[in-house]
């Protein structure tokens, strides 16, 4: 089910005053975005004793009159933090960049996009003059005849490099990277007629080539996410579905540094579901987040991989409004943040976190942007020696977007690295 218009395709219906089930069909989850690098370490923030801890709203940039999102952020100090995302209107849209530098916001945009515009979906450094930025282009009017486009951030701008299409419509929704020969972005590619196809990409240095990838035989077969502890154990999470398309499943594959394989994960019985994101902190410990149908509403879905089987861990299930999962990142086996939207009554949706304690998952209270009926977050990043930062957007009732940016820290905090 590749997109037809820049994401938020949940949030128009919810604005359009559709139902919970009525979403959950034509949602495609595709706002979920790369976690970016994802080091073999585990990273504790640390608070002193009597520090207090919460998320805020951290200023950001609009570099586009006519609307902004953000879907995905990644960062190396709290002076080089990039989100992506994309700015669009009713007929095009443009793929940008922002980056902080610990003092001001710079923003910079798709270096060679389709005269029907584009956007960024995902993100992942490597250093401040090795960046990948992945998404798609649009050949055609009203946001028509999708095709992956793959960018690089050499320290002074920003170049497409050529990308495999080996279908007619190709999208890429996630990227992560272990060196700078070694970087993978995920999506889903399909022709005019035919099923969607999980559609791997591999950097070996020198240039971008498809790798084989299965699919759900019989089914439509979509990658939203990648990441991975180490180069031979990644990850790359996703949805399968049929036709209709209001019947799908969750999906996961695994590389093992040979070659990719499904590996079950489990559906709530009689329930369909999928999966937006997902981070590994090691060979026995992932986690992946999502979303699955609850009745007339959706809920969320969290699953944790143990090094021999995915299972699924309960969250809290609010009463009343839908929930989706789009972003999550880790600090440590105890500590595993998720984070998304939640849908508050007509035409109201709000921002909505949780964190893994190492026991249960529980709710943290997030802001939302004051006086917008719309606040919703799409992406979540740890930042060495920055906290954890949340990218998405808040609406107006007309539906004019603007960036949102949040940051989870605690006074006089410090966040180490633990081997």
């Amino acid at each position: 089910m590749l997109p037809f218009a820049p994401a938020l395709v949940a949030l128009y219906w919810e604005q359009a005053g559709a139902s919970s089930k009525e979403v959950s069909v034509k949602y495609s989850g595709r706002a979920a975005c790369s976690l970016g690098v994802v080091l073999g370490l585990a990273l504790a923030l640390r608070a002193p004793a009597g520090a207090a801890c919460g998320w805020s709203l951290f200023p950001t940039a609009n570099p586009y009159p006519s609307g902004n999102q953000l879907t995905g952020v990644t960062g190396t100090a709290s002076n080089d933090v990039w989100e992506v995302g994309g700015s669009f209107h009713s007929k095009r849209s443009l793929g940008y960049a922002l980056h902080w530098d610990g003092s001001a916001w710079t923003s910079y945009k798709e270096s060679n996009p389709s005269t029907h515009g584009g956007q960024f979906s995902g993100v992942a450094e490597l250093a401040p003059n090795d960046i990948w930025t992945v998404g798609v282009q649009y050949l055609a009017a009203g946001y028509g005849q999708p095709q992956s486009i793959i960018e690089h951030w050499n320290g002074s701008g920003f170049a497409v490099v050529p990308a495999p299409q080996p279908q007619q419509f190709t999208v890429l929704y996630g990227v992560t990277a272990f060196g700078s020969s070694d970087v993978w972005a995920v999506g889903g590619s399909q022709s005019a007629s035919s099923l969607e196809q999980s559609y791997l990409v591999r950097w070996g240095g020198s240039g971008w080539t498809q790798v084989p990838s299965p699919n759900v035989a019989g089914m439509s077969t979509n990658l939203d996410a990648v990441a991975g502890s180490s180069a031979n154990d990644v990850w790359s999470v996703g949805d399968y579905y049929g036709n209709p398309s209001s019947n799908y499943g969750t999906l996961a594959e695994h590389w093992d540094g040979a070659s990719w394989s499904i590996v079950p994960t489990p559906n709530v019985t009689g329930h369909s579901g999928r999966l937006n994101s997902v981070v590994a902190l090691s060979a026995t410990d992932a986690w992946a987040v999502g979303e699955y149908v609850n009745g007339t509403k959706l809920a969320p879905l969290t699953e944790h991989w143990d090094g021999s089987a995915w299972s699924i861990v309960p969250s809290p299930d609010p009463a009343g409004g839908s929930v989706f999962l789009l972003g999550t990142t880790a600090l440590s086996a105890h500590d595993v943040w998720a984070v998304g939207e939640i849908s508050r009554g007509p035409k109201i949706v709000a921002t909505y976190t949780m964190r893994w304690n190492g026991t249960s998952w529980k709710i943290v209270k997030s802001p939302n942007v004051h006086g917008r009926p719309v606040t919703l977050l799409n992406a979540v990043a740890t930042i060495p020696r920055a906290g954890i930062w949340a990218v998405g957007g808040d609406a107006s009732l007309k539906a004019v977007f603007d960036t949102v940016t949040e940051r989870y820290a605690c006074s006089k905090e410090t966040l180490e690295v633990r081997r």
